[in-house]
């Protein structure tokens, strides 16, 4: 399958990733962080001149996961240029 080789190939380790039951709000619908996460590849993606495959590879390998997958905060409702901006600034969590 397409996910177990990307699994092995970026050497993603078996683990818990349970974001859900520390979460104190409704959490957004996969379909919301698609949405999110499609903008936000376009973007890089047009304006690096990078192949769709090495942005998301490159989006998913960054800090901004945990912020946009932090459902006690509101980073996901930012509107796309500032989601953008915080991408390419590098701002990662503390």
């Amino acid at each position: 399958m397409v996910s177990d080789d990307f699994i092995n190939d970026c050497h993603i380790p078996s683990g818990t990733f349970d974001n859900i039951s520390e979460c104190k709000y409704n959490i957004p619908t996969h379909w919301d962080l698609g949405k999110i996460y499609k903008r936000l590849i376009l973007s890089v993606s047009e304006e690096s001149g990078k192949d769709i495959v090495h942005t998301v590879i490159e989006v998913f390998s960054s800090g901004i996961v945990d912020l946009i997958e932090n459902y006690n905060s509101s980073f996901y409702y930012d509107n796309p240029g500032s989601i953008y901006a915080t991408y390419l600034n590098g701002c990662v969590p503390e």
